[in-house]
């Protein structure tokens, strides 16, 4: 397969305690993220979104607060990952900054963690 992403995705579950959480509208359900980049997310759901559908979420992150942002689906995954792969089309300017500061941080803690492990062996 071809990869198509222009920045790198990074694997959230290894960093539990930091994932961020996915609202939809008029659902107070909580949605986990299983990676994310600058660009898009995989969100946890059940895949009852089509692909090209275009939702305006909030995504929470833990200690900072809610982002809202609008997504469009670009992948839906029924099998047992069960989710949906989003490309983010619009962040409001004021939160541009600290989404971009959240998914730097998280990249350079899963570097870290990654380190820390190689020591451990």
């Amino acid at each position: 397969m071809i990869e198509r992403r222009r920045f790198e995705r990074t694997p959230i579950e290894v960093l539990k305690n930091l994932a961020p959480r996915v609202y939809f509208p008029n659902d107070p359900t909580p949605y986990s993220v299983d990676n994310l980049s600058f660009t898009g997310l995989f969100i946890k759901t059940q895949p009852n979104h089509r692909k090209g559908e275009v939702l305006d979420i909030e995504l929470e992150i833990p200690a900072i607060g809610r982002i809202p942002m609008s997504i469009q689906v670009v992948h839906v995954d029924p099998t047992e990952k069960k989710g949906i792969g989003v490309e983010i089309l619009e962040i409001p300017e004021g939160f541009k900054k600290i989404w971009a500061h959240y998914v730097k941080a998280c990249h350079i803690l899963l570097e870290a963690k990654e380190e820390y492990q190689k020591l451990k062996t």
